[in-house]
């Protein structure tokens, strides 16, 4: 066996292999460094690229959006419309059925707390294709004069409308009206009862709009004929029908019952935000399950009411379609609402007027509204347990109104008896 060491290698090739062992890790070295170098720039790019991509998207990233919301909550407020009543307008996935008539008039049904202020107000800022104006005549019934009986009254109020309908001059009517729409320090102020919008020049009037409450309970609103509901309709034959509700009736009566606690602390039942007294409103309240009870019966009574008269006028003197409004698709998105009203009357309204609605609504411009209390009753209600049970056992149905957190359309849930009441607004 030879034990013997082996010689070394030359002085030459050991040289060599250093060399050759110093270029590799340079190179391995240089490698890495170039391939970071890289990394960064790439990221840069990207980044680059992403950002102009974002800044030139920036000018349509809130219609992107609004067309995402609406698009999530379409199918859902085209069956709810159904819900409402079987007489409403029915949509064909984006496409609303269109009016064969440029600028009709609506005469809109509605009762109290179903943000029927806030939709003429809203109305009243939009902007028609045509350059028109649509005029809004909020709380028909409070703009007549005072008369001595129910009956001149209600022929005074048929013959406001017929004009109105038709666009005969009223100088003197929507000057002595008793509302008008103020603007000041930068927020929006609705005064007295009647709200009229957009003057009185008929040249400029696209599609007259009129809500009325026109039950018997309101106390004031004169029951017309049905000779004098034929005569508003003579007066403009393209005359057509809608109605406002709020299908939530849980929450309509907490507001109603807050109503009432909000008029004996500022004297009114409407708030525009900026009063005083606001600071002295409770921020939460403790209804009696049985008070509460019987406010949500008043609330499916008149939904029910005013809904079932409209219809009818519709079928008698109309075209037998309603145009379906409700607080909740509102509050989902009322420039979508807004935008298939404008649609319906023939009175397309500008895509400038409906996304600088839609921004309003979502926090992305000022806003004038001014809404008390939270979404959530848990927040609301100092003894939501208690009506929480009490619902449960009354109506399932009304249980899930009252946990509903986020804005929804419901069906009526048949707790009214089909007796009519009277009783004042």
């Amino acid at each position: 066996m030879n034990t013997s060491t082996p010689a070394p290698p030359p002085e030459d090739v050991v040289q060599r292999s250093r060399v050759a062992a110093s270029s590799a890790s340079f190179n391995l070295l240089l490698g890495s460094f170039l391939f970071w170098v890289l990394s960064i720039v790439a990221t840069a790019t990207a980044t680059m690229i992403s950002a102009a991509i974002g800044f030139h998207a920036n000018g349509n990233s809130n219609n992107v959006q609004r067309r995402r919301n609406q698009e999530q909550i379409t199918t859902y407020v085209e069956a709810a419309d159904s819900a409402i009543h079987e007489q409403c307008v029915q949509f064909d996935g984006n496409n609303i059925i269109t009016s064969e008539h440029a600028n009709r008039p609506l005469l809109l049904f509605k009762y109290a707390r179903t943000g029927s202020t806030w939709l003429a107000w809203t109305g009243s800022k939009l902007r028609l294709q045509s350059g028109l104006k649509m005029t809004w005549i909020h709380e028909t019934q409070k703009c007549m004069l005072d008369n001595e009986s129910k009956e001149e009254e209600a022929a005074d109020l048929a013959t406001w409308l017929s004009e109105f309908f038709a666009k005969v001059p009223q100088e003197e009517a929507l000057i002595n009206t008793r509302e008008n729409l103020k603007n000041g320090s930068g927020s929006k102020h609705v005064n007295h009862q009647c709200l009229v919008t957009a003057g009185k020049d008929t040249e400029t009037m696209g599609s007259n709009i009129a809500t009325l409450n026109p039950h018997a309970s309101h106390e004031e609103t004169p029951d017309l004929s049905d000779e004098q509901w034929a005569e508003i309709f003579e007066a403009n034959p393209d005359l057509t029908m809608g109605v406002l509700v709020r299908t939530n009736l849980v929450k309509r009566a907490i507001s109603g019952i807050a109503a009432e606690v909000q008029k004996e602390v500022c004297g009114s039942k409407k708030l525009h935000g900026d009063e005083d007294c606001i600071e002295k409103l409770p921020k939460t309240l403790r209804i009696g399950p049985q008070q509460l009870m019987e406010h949500i019966i008043e609330s499916e009574r008149k939904q029910i009411i005013v809904t079932e008269e409209a219809a009818r006028l519709s079928r008698l003197y109309g075209d037998g379609k309603m145009f379906c409004l409700s607080y909740e698709a509102m509050q989902l998105d009322l420039s979508r609402e807004m935008k298939d009203l404008g649609d319906f009357l023939g009175a397309p309204i500008t895509e400038a007027s409906i996304e600088e609605l839609w921004n309003e609504q979502h926090g992305t411009s000022a806003s004038a509204s001014y809404k008390r209390g939270s979404d959530d009753l848990r927040e609301y209600l100092e003894n939501y347990e208690e009506i929480r049970a009490f619902l449960s056992a009354e109506s399932p149905c009304l249980l899930e109104q009252l946990e509903a957190s986020e804005p929804r359309i419901f069906p009526t849930c048949g707790v009214w008896g089909g007796k009519d009441v009277e009783e004042d607004e």
